[in-house]
């Protein structure tokens, strides 16, 4: 008979971690959601992951509504149209499902059975590989039909389940009367200055010898919510312009928007996006600064 093996020290390490991590989780404090956050950051920190998953599925839904997908490359952005858009909105829908996943089991946690923490681990496991696999796919397929789209020639992409519809742009269609001030030129300067410098005394109030974490905070959100402002302006102006509803000359945009409609609507709908998410997570910082500890905050940042 063979002697019996003598335990591996690596292994009886992994089991004690694991006891230790199904402790914590027990006590309701995994990873970096541990006991020592908040009930406040609890939330506002399901607010941003919220935040993040629906701005991803909007993104995804506007590429199959209009036909196109525009991503952020070294060299700027990029319009992806066609099946191109299709496979990157797909990737994109697989990544809002993970962080749906991923919210409604931090929701959960400590009120859940090891059979629930086991599929909802097998989902979002699933959800962020066919993630990580389409965006690869997608970018060759980009390469591939590079030499085939060009902004000169005839659309013969699929256009689109309906590049024409405003729905997505709510609520430009009908609130642009009351948010044609954000576009106007005075504005947007005024604005960007003002995200530059709120910006600058952020990082100077937290970064400082003397750190001052809610007035530091209050300044992020400020700059968020100035630069949120400056893109909502910019979506309110792409509205108008190609519509012919605003005394500007602009007929280029007029005729991109007759020949184009997908294209411009996409675009519309992005400038429209980074308006909505940076005015949101401007109030999510303000919101940290009035409600959270000081203490809690200041653990936040060091971690």
């Amino acid at each position: 008979m063979a002697p019996p093996r003598k335990p591996n020290k690596k292994n009886d390490r992994r089991s004690q971690l694991r006891a230790e991590a199904r402790a914590r989780a027990a006590r309701g404090g995994v990873g970096s959601d541990g006991p020592e956050r908040s009930p406040e950051q609890h939330f506002l920190r399901s607010c941003a992951w919220a935040l993040l998953a629906g701005t991803v599925a909007l993104h995804a839904l506007g590429a199959l509504v209009y036909g196109q997908l525009s991503v952020f490359m070294l060299e700027g952005f990029a319009d992806l149209r066609g099946r191109v858009a299709v496979c990157g909105a797909i990737a994109e829908a697989a990544l809002a499902a993970g962080l749906m996943l991923h919210l409604i089991d931090r929701q959960r946690l400590g009120r859940t059975t090891a059979e629930w923490s086991h599929r909802m681990l097998v989902g979002r496991a699933s959800a962020y590989v066919l993630s990580a696999v389409l965006v690869p796919v997608t970018f060759v397929l980009a390469m591939v039909d590079k030499p085939r789209i060009s902004m000169d020639l005839p659309l013969q992409r699929w256009p689109g389940l309906g590049p024409q519809s405003e729905w997505l742009l709510a609520p430009l269609p009908w609130a642009w009367h009351w948010l044609l001030p954000v576009a106007s030129d005075r504005f947007q300067g005024l604005s960007v200055v003002g995200a530059l410098l709120a910006g600058c005394l952020g990082v100077w109030c937290t970064a400082g010898t003397t750190k001052r974490w809610r007035t530091g905070y209050a300044f992020y959100g400020l700059a968020c919510v100035l630069t949120g402002f400056w893109a909502l302006g910019g979506a309110v102006y792409h509205y108008t312009a190609g519509r012919g509803l605003i005394a500007v000359q602009e007929p280029v945009m007029v005729a991109l928007l007759q020949a184009r409609p997908g294209w411009y609507n996409a675009d519309t709908l992005l400038w429209l996006l980074s308006g909505g998410v940076f005015t949101l997570a401007g109030a999510l910082f303000i919101a940290g600064a009035v409600y959270v500890p000081s203490a809690a905050l200041a653990r936040t940042w060091s971690h």
